[in-house]
């Protein structure tokens, strides 16, 4: 019997729904209050609060007490950003020759994974690599928050076409920025084989993508999920070479 079935067995039935119920309200009210404010460091109370709130519902649940410390250590370390002191687990590690900007924050590089991608889609209904570049640089300006120098005079079209390059190129430096890229454009091939996107729907999805994109958001759900499996797949071992498959396998 594992530690998650003892606790239903001794655990009353009515204190762990309360404990769901207050969880649930506590999480929406923490979620919400990020999604009202999304920049930093305002945004980090939310998470803040929605981590108090997990670290709460273990604590009412006997024999879970080391994940609610684990839970409260780390809402307690980013509160004590605001408070203008940086704990340990936030130390970036030392770059190699410690020269250079540092790498961009993974919300970042995904933003501009999922600009490229908005670009995959409308290539792939028929329109060309800069007029989709020109178009978004018009109507997103936003965008220009994720380019390296936001205040430079460097035309934001000509960031479009470097980021939709290199992570075609499957240059990004940032992997699960890379991973999101790959992924996305592995399920698009597949669906796209099977004759199910037209032009409108492939302009949907980019809209939806250049949408996250600016409101950055790394992985959704669903795309973790997918991601996840995605690379299980990748990892399956190859066949040794001269080992031929049996037939009717």
């Amino acid at each position: 019997m594992n530690q998650v079935d003892e606790v239903f067995q001794h655990e009353n039935i009515y204190t762990i729904l309360r404990a769901i119920a207050e969880l649930h309200r506590n999480l929406d009210a923490a979620l919400k209050r990020k999604a009202r404010t999304q920049l930093w460091p305002a945004g980090r109370n939310g998470m803040i609060e929605a981590l108090t709130a997990i670290a709460w519902f273990f604590e009412k649940l006997e024999g879970f007490g080391a994940y609610a410390n684990v839970l409260n250590e780390f809402g307690s370390a980013l509160a004590d950003l605001d408070r203008g002191s940086v704990h340990a687990i936030f130390v970036a590690k030392a770059r190699k020759g410690g020269k250079g900007k540092p790498p961009d924050n993974t919300d970042v590089a995904c933003a501009r994974a999922r600009v490229a991608i908005a670009v995959s889609c409308m290539m792939r209904a028929g329109r060309t690599k800069q007029n989709i570049a020109n178009e978004i640089a018009m109507k997103h300006h936003g965008l220009r928050r994720i380019t390296k120098s936001p205040t430079s005079d460097k035309p934001l079209s000509a960031s479009i076409v470097s980021w939709y390059n290199e992570f075609n190129q499957g240059k990004g430096k940032n992997q699960e920025a890379r991973d999101l890229y790959r992924i996305f454009q592995h399920r698009l091939a597949g669906v796209n084989r099977r004759g199910q996107l037209s032009p409108a729907s492939l302009n949907d999805i980019a809209q939806q993508q250049l949408h996250l994109a600016a409101h950055f958001v790394p992985l959704t759900k669903a795309e973790a999920l997918a991601l996840e499996n995605f690379v299980e797949v990748k990892r399956v071992p190859e066949r040794p070479k001269g080992v031929g498959r049996r037939r009717g396998v």
